[in-house]
């Protein structure tokens, strides 16, 4: 049901900010916010903030893409969704002027989070994005990591009381270890282990990170990043030849057993022979030692024998 709020666009059209929030407004609702959007030379800041707004029909959306002055949008605590999600991802590929996106709490889910991954790729303004109680697990965390190689603008990112975890805070770590300009990553109460939450506070605090736009920096830093990971990866493909010589030779082997049997009897025999041999010379051994008569034996018996 639409809201009672009455809006007027010759009320709107000259304000630089705009708060409408908790009013019960929905999609119907924003037929003369669009058309302020569309209008407006003036608007900087729009307060949206709980609502029932799901951005259904994309009118909105359209006219936020083509906006040049807006620098805040608060959508926190409606009921946008994974489609609403999509709409609003497709105008921020377009729109390069809004700085901050205030939108926690919409139920967005893995599939928003791809959607606005995908908008990361291609924005260039955005600064402050807050993802915060959507649902996002490691499938939609991995996806924005990806975002974070490619964005160069983004300073803050909020994806506070979700579901991610290691797998996807891992891959978070690892991008912005390359990613040079996101000074603020918050992952509060999500499903992170002690180690993985300590290593990306190591590198969202290493002094050395570099100057946001020191492209060359950046561009460095990410063929420093993709070198060791080719590294890593003839590490692991050395190892997997060495298994897959070991396996082969054991299918060698299991392809011919009469020749694995007769192998390993041939090895027992070599033992055998030797153990053998050592027997035999101890037998040697002991025999000559039984028939040398001891010294003083011989002497004494020369005494008894000259005595009688």
């Amino acid at each position: 049901m639409p809201s009672s709020v009455r809006m007027k666009f010759a009320d709107l059209v000259n304000k630089k900010i705009i708060d409408l929030s908790q009013k019960g407004l929905c999609d119907d609702n924003l037929d003369v916010l669009t058309k302020v959007l569309k209008k407006s030379k003036v608007l900087e800041s729009l307060y949206l903030r709980d609502n029932q707004i799901t951005l259904a029909d994309g009118k909105f959306a359209d006219a936020l893409a083509n906006n040049r002055t807006l620098r805040y949008l608060g959508l926190q605590s409606n009921k946008v969704g994974a489609e609403g999600a999509k709409r609003l991802a497709d105008a921020l590929k377009v729109n390069q002027t809004l700085l901050n996106i205030r939108f926690w709490n919409n139920q967005i889910g893995d599939d928003g989070a791809k959607h606005l991954a995908s908008a990361l790729m291609d924005n260039k303004s955005l600064q402050w994005m807050d993802l915060s109680e959507n649902n996002i697990g490691d499938v939609g965390a991995q996806r924005l990591a990806a975002s974070f190689l490619v964005n160069q603008s983004l300073r803050t990112i909020s994806l506070e009381n979700n579901k991610i975890g290691d797998k996807g805070a891992k891959t978070i770590a690892n991008s912005i270890e390359c990613n040079q300009t996101i000074t603020i990553l918050d992952l509060k109460m999500n499903k992170i282990s002690g180690p993985v939450k300590e290593k990306i506070r190591r590198i969202v605090n290493e002094p050395d990170r570099a100057n946001p736009n020191d492209e060359i920096s950046l561009l460095a830093q990410l063929e420093a990043f993709i070198k060791k990971k080719d590294e890593q990866i003839k590490t692991l493909e050395i190892a997997l030849a060495s298994k897959d010589e070991r396996i082969a030779n054991l299918e060698a082997d299991l392809k011919s057993p009469t020749k694995l049997i007769e192998k390993i009897m041939a090895e027992k025999d070599d033992k055998i022979a030797s153990l053998e041999s050592r027997l035999k010379y101890s037998k040697i051994v002991e025999t000559v030692d039984l028939n040398i008569e001891p010294a003083e034996h011989a002497k004494k018996r020369q005494r008894t024998e000259y005595t009688i």
